[in-house]
């Protein structure tokens, strides 16, 4: 009886996460502190509920592992004399519900098909599409609920109040942070021999959304992905030619809707004085899906800013290499930097001990994923591990809630079906 409760307890609390992280915006309790989300006063919640399932959280190794990095970043918050500053907890505090996520899902097992995953899918390209063209004046609405109101505001604007090329920020409030979810979904909808070829659609619908977000890295991540897919289905080279045609047609289709549309939105007053957008011919303006196409990938301001930061925050990582700085996160909000490379921000957060432990989190997933890739889970896994560490080159994707929590929800699911391969086995 208690088994059966505590079961249909954490399936729905699983759903009510994923829900809460795709759809439900941040909120502050106080203005001093960070904004939280559902999840966060779920948290004591769900650690109570795992504590009665405890023994059959599995693999331990790596409970132990993202523990024990929780465990090194108080290490290193007591080496740089930070006991008393609150923000930095919140990174112990986030590793930890890291952890009690990854077992909620591994033990509710909701991703035992997609006839949860595409309902939400549907809904998030619905709400994105809705914001991308402003239908019903969306970003305005979006503005006022959301923190950072200025990115709906002046979405499709550049700095200086003119029409330029719009990237989809759905409501992650930031069109890198954007494609990387979509681009989970179209590893969960990436083609396999069993599917049918109705299914090939929901492939192509998940990359026209990443590629709307227009983010370089996320393209870069979509190449590596179709290589690494290649040579995991060399000896099925009609999907591997199934795969890569979605993947242009998707582009294509993405490159046309961002070079061919705009949103006509006036800035707020207080940007221009007379309240007045220029508009101008945005077929002689670069796009970022250009870009690729030129191949300037590595080319004009965007790069040249975080190659500058970079270097920055090097000079510091040299006189701390070992432990870093902590997480010390005031030091990027008084001056208005950001690290631009979850690399670079582990290393100078907690030097290059670090530096390993957060790649050897990745290490471990991918390891665990090779040795069992004739679980479907298993390539689902993979292709999301690769996602992260090649993003993450430019990107910070698992410091960000949202980001965090998909992985979660992929890492868990993973779980859940090896764990019910191991019983299976051990019964015959």
């Amino acid at each position: 009886m208690i088994k059966a409760t505590l079961d249909n307890l954490l399936k729905w609390v699983s759903i009510i996460v994923v829900f809460s992280f795709l759809f439900l915006p941040p909120f502050r309790i106080k203005s001093s502190l960070p904004a939280v989300e559902l999840i966060d006063i779920l948290v004591p919640v769900l650690g109570v509920v795992l504590a009665f399932r405890i023994r059959n959280l599995h693999p331990r190794k790596f409970y132990i592992l993202v523990g024990g990095f929780a465990v090194y970043v108080f290490i290193t918050i007591i080496a740089n004399s930070r006991l008393g500053e609150v923000r930095d907890y919140f990174e112990i505090f986030k590793l930890l519900k890291f952890i009690l996520l990854v077992g909620l899902f591994s033990l509710s097992g909701i991703l035992r098909d997609l006839k949860l995953v595409k309902p939400l899918f549907v809904g998030m390209v619905i709400v994105n599409l809705l914001q991308y063209f402003n239908a019903f004046n969306l970003n305005l609405f979006l503005s006022d609920v959301f923190p950072n109101p200025e990115r709906y505001l002046y979405f499709g604007l550049d700095t200086l109040g003119q029409l330029t090329g719009k990237r989809m920020l759905g409501l992650a409030m930031n069109p890198n942070i954007n494609a990387i979810l979509f681009s989970v979904f179209a590893i969960l909808f990436w083609p396999r021999p069993e599917q049918k070829k109705t299914d090939y659609f929901w492939f192509f619908v998940a990359l026209v959304m990443v590629f709307l977000c227009q983010s370089r890295t996320a393209m870069v991540s979509m190449g590596v992905l179709i290589l690494v897919h290649s040579f995991l289905s060399r000896k099925n080279l009609r999907l591997v030619a199934i795969t890569a045609a979605i993947m242009v047609a998707s582009f294509a289709t993405s490159f046309l809707t961002t070079k061919y549309t705009t949103s006509i939105v006036s800035a707020p007053n207080y940007m221009h004085e007379e309240n007045v957008v220029i508009e101008e011919d945005l077929t002689s303006k670069v796009t970022y899906l250009e870009s690729v196409i030129h191949g300037q990938f590595l080319e004009g301001s965007s790069m040249d800013g975080r190659f500058e930061m970079w270097e920055h925050l090097w000079e510091m990582i040299k006189e701390k290499p070992l432990l870093g700085h902590a997480p010390y996160k005031e030091y990027f909000y008084e001056n208005h930097i950001y690290s631009e490379s979850e690399y670079v921000m582990m290393t100078w957060r907690y030097g290059f001990i670090g530096l390993l432990i957060y790649i050897s989190i990745y290490l471990f997933l991918a390891l665990i994923a090779l040795r069992n890739l004739h679980l479907h889970s298993a390539k689902v896994l993979l292709f999301t591990v690769i996602l992260m560490m090649v993003t993450a080159i430019t990107n910070n994707p698992f410091s960000h809630q949202k980001i965090l929590i998909f992985i979660a929800f992929i890492v868990g699911s993973f779980f859940w079906e090896l764990n019910k391969s191991t019983k299976t086995d051990s019964i015959r």
